[in-house]
């Protein structure tokens, strides 16, 4: 659940202090510098961190209230009762402050708030003269069609993003995160496996929509061990203090003697597999994305509002190649993946990735890319083009359309060129040059590190990391857990 999502992620600060700090950072300067009062900025970071642009960018209270207004989502206090995943607003004499709220009481209200004696701390909030009233986020679970229930436990014939074993939504139980703060729970047609599975890992990248998790189980040769062994169709759910991978089975291999290998991959992998034909004329391109979610059955974590009209008939196309292609027409560089609750776009950008680490339960957190290792980094010219020439042609003869170059890079590099024929037409050829020198005039770029961070840390391609203060694009993340240890090595591109 979206909401939920938001106070899991708020309690994960809890006791950063300081300013500049990691919210800041994400945030950038504001007149010329990085310390500031980050209340606002906190609650962005923490949006930010569950892919959902619910919440503006901005560092205004004044800002987050009038957004509120304009848009429908302000409730003024006496008139609400504030639930888990709201916001409160304050605005008293000049002073200003939000927060997050994580339930209510008997006449009082609690909360995660950022900046709170410059820290991240749980309050106990009243009705009183401070209060202005709460900013209610459109969250997916608000709007979303009601959950389908599969009492046996079997993956139905249009399967669906849903909590197959009734843990309830995103976590395992209501003390799971306090508990178990820094490990791990992986379970399997809805038992607990967590103790007996071995070489956990998983991999995403930002081209592939589905997430692949591999894990081997022990096989059981006497009668008196009671071991559940997982089988093709099984819900895989990984849990840290939130629920952050749900998938299926989807292959075993039990030829071994003593463990059997499996592969599961996340929910994309039917967007991936499945193939629908549809007709839009003039739809808004968020609604033609609902109503593809809809017709197969899949949840929505969050999708923007885009309003770009999409005209255009997919004849067999495959799900997945079919939300691509709208996402391609709009305004703005999207993504999109999966997510245990649902299907989430997202401007390549906007999430940003700040995993930590302890090197021993007593210590202070650490940024994981510190104590970074194994660093591959090479760059290459190879695949260059510094110049663009664009062609054109009709009744057999071949037309100039526009030849663009990079003068730097030819001066650099030596002269490299790439003939582009176009439909002169239909195409624009000063943007179809543009768009080809913008893409292939720069020297190839490879960066990948390895790193360790905390167990209830999940580092994804599509999000942003700050790495000696250049900011990288994680373009694939692979991880997995040996011994309690959670090691991820990342591919990485320059941002």
């Amino acid at each position: 659940m979206s909401a939920q999502q938001i106070v899991s992620i708020a309690e994960q600060q809890l006791g950063i202090s300081g300013r500049p700090n990691k919210f800041t950072q994400w945030y950038g300067a504001i007149g010329g510098t990085t310390s500031y009062a980050w209340c606002v900025v906190f609650i962005g970071w923490c949006f930010s961190q569950a892919g959902l642009s619910l919440f503006p960018r901005t560092a205004s209270v004044v800002c987050v209230l009038d957004y509120a207004k304009e848009n429908g989502y302000f409730k003024s206090k006496g008139s609400y009762t504030p639930k888990a995943g709201d916001i409160m607003i304050q605005q008293s004499g000049g002073a200003s402050h939000v927060g997050i709220v994580t339930g209510a009481g008997n006449n009082c209200f609690y909360t995660i708030e950022g900046n709170c004696s410059n820290s991240v701390k749980k309050v106990t909030r009243y009705y009183d003269g401070k209060l202005t009233g709460f900013f209610v986020p459109p969250y997916a679970e608000n709007t979303a069609a009601a959950p389908v229930t599969d009492n046996d436990r079997e993956l139905p014939k249009d399967p669906v993003l849903y909590d197959s074993f009734g843990t309830g939504g995103n976590t395992v139980n209501e003390g799971f995160s306090q508990s178990r703060e820094e490990t791990h729970a992986f379970y399997a047609g809805g038992n607990d496996i967590t103790k007996y599975v071995g070489n956990l890992s998983w991999q995403n990248t930002i081209d592939e929509l589905a997430t692949t998790v591999s894990f081997e189980v022990a096989k059981s040769d006497t009668k008196y061990i009671n071991l559940y062994t997982p089988k093709p169709g099984d819900i895989i759910n990984l849990y840290t203090n939130v629920e952050i991978l749900r998938g299926i089975i989807v292959s075993v291999d039990d030829g071994s003697e003593f463990v059997n290998k499996y592969t599961a991959c996340d929910f994309g992998w039917y967007l991936n597999k499945s193939t629908e034909t549809y007709q839009f004329n003039k739809m808004a391109a968020y609604k033609a994305i609902r109503k593809i979610c809809e017709d197969s059955n899949i949840p929505i974590d969050n999708i923007p509002m885009l309003e770009m009209e999409i005209t255009k008939i997919y004849a067999d196309k495959v799900l997945s190649d079919i939300i691509r292609d709208i996402l391609s027409q709009c305004e703005g560089t999207y993504n999109f993946d999966v997510t245990p609750a649902g299907l989430r776009i997202y401007t390549i950008g906007s999430l940003y990735a700040y995993p930590e680490f302890r090197i021993t339960p007593n210590t202070r957190l650490i940024y994981s890319p510190t104590l970074r290792g194994n660093v591959s980094h090479t760059l290459s010219i190879e695949e260059m083009k510094n110049s663009v020439k664009v062609i054109s042609e009709k009744d057999s003869a071949y037309t100039v359309q526009t030849v663009l170059k990079d003068e730097d890079s030819i001066y650099q590099y030596g002269f490299l060129q790439e003939v582009v024929k176009i439909d002169a037409e239909k195409e624009n050829a000063q943007a179809v040059a543009e768009n080809k020198l913008s893409e292939l005039s720069k020297a190839a770029e490879t960066f990948s590190i390895e790193m360790i961070e905390a167990l209830n840390s999940y580092t994804r391609a599509g999000a942003v990391i700050t790495i000696d203060d250049v900011n990288y694009l994680i373009e694939g993340s692979d991880h997995s857990i040996k011994n309690g240890v959670h090691y991820v090595k990342l591919d990485l591109r320059r941002w």
